[in-house]
């Protein structure tokens, strides 16, 4: 009986939020700066035009993180409010570096990382995700390394140098793979994988710190998810040890399937401030914090 009204109150509470969120994000949407409006438009150019990500025999088959609401609201038109990936690429234009090395943690369908594809030039692009590259894109893909190991690493060729490893990020055999074959430096990684605080501590640990670029942009998503919050704020007091001149900023936004369900709360950690870069450029984003480190 309480799990049945569980499930209903929470059915309402989501609803009543989503339809906040909608009203506030409609109004805010008409004063945000124009060099992330042209993100968005292009964005948005790109889903319209690309086709289904996942069709439903394929989700049956592999649901790749997802659950079936998800998978519903996947290809649906979202609004020209901010996501997750806009803020991707806005952010990445205030590297001093013109490559990116970007390294998604996570990829899932590949629907974040073909988008920031779409915009970047002459750069790499590296997705880590346990799945087997979804079904749309696997034929663009050839197999790199496989060598009767646990993970692979497959890569392709766009405007960019596209590589996808498969393999699980608490895997050591995985992770010593991916640490030995990857020896560039990330300026751009975005966690969006298990979303536990073993798994972030664990990209963190095992890759993270020792790949990531000294000037750099750490994205985390679902910072909402029970313990993910405190999880980056442990990983910003450590890299705060070794490099002082860091800033976490968090704030709401809308993630993959945009209005289709409730913002995440994001967190940036990085050498540069985006609480001030984000008020300063009319980049309108609920619940919008600078963190400070903690002694």
């Amino acid at each position: 009986m309480k799990s049945n009204l569980d499930y209903h109150f929470n059915k309402y509470k989501n609803y009543f939020v989503r339809t906040y969120e909608g009203f506030i994000t409609n109004i805010m949407k008409f004063f945000l700066n124009q060099d992330l409006k042209k993100i968005i438009l292009l964005n948005r150019k790109y889903l319209k035009n690309t086709g289904s990500f996942l069709s439903e025999n394929e989700f049956n088959n592999n649901d790749y993180g997802m659950d079936r609401k998800i998978f519903h609201n996947l290809d649906k038109e979202i609004k020209e409010y901010p996501t997750y990936t806009d803020l991707l690429i806005f952010t990445s234009s205030y590297l001093k570096s013109k490559k990116i090395n970007y390294l998604e943690i996570g990829a899932s369908v590949l629907k974040n990382f073909m988008q920031i594809d779409n915009y970047i030039e002459n750069s790499n692009l590296v997705a880590f995700d346990i799945n087997s590259i979804v079904p749309k894109y696997k034929e663009n893909f050839s197999i790199l390394q496989e060598e009767n190991r646990t993970s692979k690493i497959f890569s392709a060729n766009t405007k960019n140098s596209l590589f996808y490893f498969e393999g699980s990020i608490l895997n050591d055999e995985d992770i010593t793979h991916f640490n030995d074959f990857f020896d560039m430096k990330f300026n751009i990684i975005f966690s969006d994988a298990l979303h536990t605080p073993e798994g972030i501590l664990s990209e963190y640990e095992n890759i993270i710190s020792e790949k990531i670029d000294e000037e750099f942009i750490l994205y985390f998503d679902d910072l909402d998810f029970p313990g993910l919050e405190e999880t980056a704020i442990k990983v910003f007091n450590d890299m705060k040890q070794k490099n002082s001149n860091l800033y976490l900023t968090t704030f709401k936004v809308y993630g993959w399937v945009g209005q289709h369900e409730k913002m995440h709360k994001n967190g940036i950690i990085s050498n540069y401030n985006f609480y001030d870069i984000f008020k300063s450029n009319k980049i309108y984003l609920p619940s919008l914090k600078l963190i400070k480190a903690r002694k």
